[in-house]
């Protein structure tokens, strides 16, 4: 991304319709054209230039050959072997270069650019940026499921992932009620309550970051007794760091350099339902379908 777009007292008109193009483009692509609701998270993800990993390769090949031809040189000093490291050396240093190119905007700049759009675009259509289903009133209801039809309760661990959910219907799809570990939405909290005191039967399934703050958050959750959860049966759909590692579309984050801790928003939509569905539907968890669909080491990716 090109130096002008985190400079802002340098910025043409130009430049800040590129960049306006850029995030529509980013935008469509979070909500496949439209089709689902995103998070911010998503549209980070969407904003990362896709890693190639032939340049990784190709970085490799070019730094272990032009080192051959060196050796080659010093002992025989052939200036066709000057000539071929010249140009594998050059090579080498394309393929970095595009390399480095192909790296993630850094999150807080990404942020910066993301409020300087809105400032003058207006709030990008189907972001979710804030939970707002409390503020919704009777839509809250609607968007419900009637409580004969609770198959199951998902209970989240941020907010935001509530409207995500409800908002593209999920929950509707597959008869779940969905509530967040703050109490959120209070209405639904109350229903979740009722539902597990009066049908023992109902499963729990627990979703999280693969963050340490992710996974302690659930336990501190279970442990504290809000729900009651107790004869219930619980299971972990959330993601974890090898669970990150597995999935090819997370590569362009880079996340080998956090130690693969990632929102589980940072997936796109369409493949944390596909993954969220059928964990609810077999009980098992999001490593376990990974496993299934042999999605094997994705590899790190920017390196």
């Amino acid at each position: 991304m090109r130096n002008s777009y985190s400079c802002k007292q340098f910025r043409t008109e130009k430049d800040n319709t590129l960049i306006d193009r850029k995030f529509l483009g980013w935008a469509r692509r979070a909500s496949q054209n439209n089709t689902y609701f995103f998070t911010k998270n998503q549209l980070y993800l969407a904003s990362c230039p896709k890693y190639r990993m032939y340049t990784f390769y190709l970085v490799a090949f070019s730094a272990v050959f032009t080192c051959l031809c060196i050796g080659f040189t010093m002992i025989q000093f052939d200036r066709h072997y000057i000539v071929v490291t010249g140009f594998v050396a050059l090579g080498g240093a394309m393929a970095a270069l595009m390399t480095l190119l192909g790296r993630p905007i850094p999150l807080d700049q990404f942020d910066k650019l993301l409020k300087e759009w809105q400032q003058r675009n207006g709030k990008a259509e189907m972001l979710l940026e804030h939970p707002c289903l409390h503020k919704m009133g009777c839509e809250t209801q609607q968007l419900s499921i009637d409580n004969d039809k609770v198959e199951k309760i998902l209970i989240v661990q941020r907010d935001i992932l509530v409207d995500l959910f409800m908002l593209n219907k999920f929950h509707l799809e597959q008869q779940v009620l969905i509530v967040s570990i703050s109490g959120y939405p209070e209405a639904l909290f109350v229903k979740a309550r009722k539902t597990l005191e009066s049908a023992q039967e109902i499963p729990v399934f627990l979703l999280h970051d693969a963050t340490a703050t992710g996974t302690d958050g659930i336990k501190k959750f279970i442990r504290s007794g809000t729900l009651p959860m107790e004869g219930h049966l619980l299971v972990d759909v959330g993601l974890f760091q090898d669970d990150a590692k597995r999935i090819d579309l997370l590569r362009p984050l880079c996340l080998s350099r956090k130690h693969y801790e990632t929102p589980v928003d940072m997936t796109p939509y369409s493949l944390l339902a596909e993954m969220l569905a059928e964990s609810l539907a077999n009980k098992s968890s999001f490593g376990e379908y990974l496993f299934a669909q042999d999605w094997g080491d994705a590899g790190a990716g920017c390196e």
